[in-house]
């Protein structure tokens, strides 16, 4: 049964460096090996081994550290499987990489949600007062669980019925002529969200909406990708997402069937039985904030009293500013 397959870490309460992550396998000197969470590939195609990544603590350390323990068989399989298929459709660009199935792409970006994470468990919060302890504690990635069941999926035959968890947008960007210009990577556990620019490819994810956003945001993206944006009409569209995201005040609740050789994933009714919207109300002050942290602009200039925000994406009518990021000087 399929079901005897899956690895779940919690309930195992087997959240240890000598364990796989992925499917708990014990780890030693012949099955333990370790796992680039952002793949060699991503670090070879933007030269990122020396560039660093921000964590939870707003510390930060080289992508080439970035890694965790993981067993032979997920790391050379079932990893190796999804990452060529990533890696593939990465270099041929933006078009080809729109042919992904979205489940692949939420497998992937959820890989590197998690793993962040779990890499943060062994990271001390500060080095020089260990009694802070780490950075993530087991208790709060246990938020997470259902993040990693999903990730089971790498591995594991599991179908997502619809609507499906994740709601994932990509969009066409205009490239710097430096390689490393061309990738940026953002996310915010708190709401589950998630962000990477990599060359022409902009992917923005909520991996736990049960697809609510993709219909909020469907017509509306719609005439945004008739363009090539700037990265940062990019940016302004992670806040936009990002801060969305962080008003859904429902937990986004699923159904697993187990059969003998899959799992069928059933996400449930964001509404319930209660009639409050889902989602709180937008401040554009609130808002202003997440433009500010995204697109690197003072708070004073991303918000004007009462409702006024500043915007990249749009001119004063609300019209698409079409921008050429050879001349427009940022």
């Amino acid at each position: 049964m399929v079901k005897n397959l899956i690895y779940d870490p919690i309930k195992s309460k087997a959240l240890e460096k000598n364990r796989c992550f992925l499917c708990g396998t014990r780890l030693n000197r012949s099955t333990c090996t370790t796992e680039h969470i952002f793949p060699k590939w991503l670090l070879n195609m933007f030269d990122l081994w020396n560039k660093k990544l921000t964590l939870l603590n707003r510390t930060e350390i080289p992508y080439r550290t970035v890694r965790i323990p993981c067993c032979r068989d997920c790391n050379n399989k079932w990893l190796a499987i999804l990452e060529k298929e990533i890696e593939a459709a990465a270099r041929a660009g933006y078009r080809r990489f729109c042919r992904l199935p979205r489940k692949k792409i939420f497998l992937w970006l959820s890989k590197i949600f998690y793993q962040v994470l779990y890499m943060e468990l062994g990271l001390l919060f500060d080095r020089s007062q260990k009694s802070e302890g780490t950075i993530m504690s087991k208790q709060a990635l246990e938020q997470y669980s259902t993040c990693h069941f999903f990730l089971q999926a790498i591995r594991i035959k599991v179908e997502f019925r619809k609507p499906v968890p994740w709601s994932i947008f990509l969009f066409k960007i205009q490239q710097y002529p430096e390689d490393r210009l061309n990738f940026d990577f953002r996310d915010n556990p708190l709401s589950l969200t998630i962000a990477i620019r990599m060359d022409d490819i902009g992917v923005i994810a909520c991996l736990q909406d049960n697809h609510a956003h993709e219909d909020i945001f469907h017509d509306y993206f719609k005439k945004i990708r008739r363009i090539a944006l700037h990265p940062l009409q990019f940016n302004e569209l992670i806040a936009m997402v990002f801060y969305k995201n962080s008003l859904l005040n429902r937990t986004p609740k699923y159904a697993s069937i187990f059969q003998r050789d899959r799992i069928s994933v059933f996400s449930l009714p964001l509404q319930g039985l209660s009639s409050k919207p889902i989602y709180d109300e937008w401040s554009q002050e609130e808002y202003a904030k997440y433009l500010s942290f995204h697109c690197g602009i003072p708070c004073e200039l991303a918000y004007r009293p009462p409702d006024q925000v500043w915007s990249i994406l749009f001119d004063e009518r609300r019209r698409l500013r079409k921008l050429d990021i050879k001349t427009c000087g940022f």
